[in-house]
């Protein structure tokens, strides 16, 4: 957590690099302020898809409006949820040049790497 982050000794060889803080060390690493973004819904709005950066870093937002609308009009009895995470997941394995497959059979840990 950011405790470990903020001590320089928990920033060592032992941490995989892509993990490590560059010196100088300037905190706050990790904070609890969250993006908040306004939007007064209008009666045109047909949905609101709330997701993290964990989506968002793999799918735009009118990618994400698209599959959901084109979903809704076929009349898809699949998870929407399921749907959207699939297409994050896909294109996060390509941008690691894997398969899916591969990608999922990754540990956590290597899949974060």
């Amino acid at each position: 957590g950011n405790a470990r982050l903020n001590d320089a000794r928990f920033n060592s060889k032992h941490l995989p690099g892509m993990f490590r803080i560059k010196d100088p060390y300037n905190p706050p690493y990790i904070n609890s302020t969250p993006q908040v973004t306004a939007h007064d819904l209008m009666p045109h709005d047909k949905f609101l898809i709330i997701a993290s950066d964990g989506l968002w870093d793999y799918i735009s937002s009118q990618d994400a409006a698209d599959y959901v609308f084109k979903k809704v009009k076929e009349g898809s009895k699949q998870s929407l949820s399921d749907g959207l995470l699939r297409q994050a997941l896909t294109a996060a394995a390509s941008k690691a040049n894997l398969t899916l497959g591969e990608l999922l059979s990754k540990s956590s840990w290597e899949r974060r790497k």
